[in-house]
């Protein structure tokens, strides 16, 4: 939370996995004004790793190639991201809402985020 130059974040708690995964998936319902962006960030620590997950840096999600169009209602539209070819133990996903109208920034609501074990 500190030291991001977005206005609009959204960050998770710290998920401590049992068992080792190799994938995240992050779905939600989202809003996006004209000219605005939802994006997508995730930080793990890899399965023996003795770094502290706040230590390490946040990466891109990949877009997905079905990303629901922009409208000028409050029409929500699923969203579904993913990132595979991991193995950790631990994870955070961030999400950032870009904007350039501060009064028009995106809307998010029923995030869910699933480690897999793939």
């Amino acid at each position: 939370p500190v030291g991001d130059e977005h206005d609009a974040i959204y960050i998770t708690r710290i998920a401590d996995l049992a068992n080792p995964s190799g994938s995240i998936k992050v779905y939600f319902q989202g809003y996006r004004p004209p000219g605005s962006s939802i994006k997508l960030l995730y930080r793990v620590r890899p399965v023996g790793g003795q770094t502290p997950i706040d230590e390490l840096g946040y990466k891109y999600f990949p877009d997905p190639d079905d990303l629901p169009p922009e409208s000028d209602l409050e029409v929500f539209s699923d969203y579904e991201y993913e990132i595979t070819g991991l193995n950790f133990d631990q994870y955070q996903v961030k999400v950032l809402f870009v904007s350039p109208d501060q009064a028009l920034t995106p809307i998010i609501k029923d995030i869910r985020c699933i480690a897999l074990a793939v």
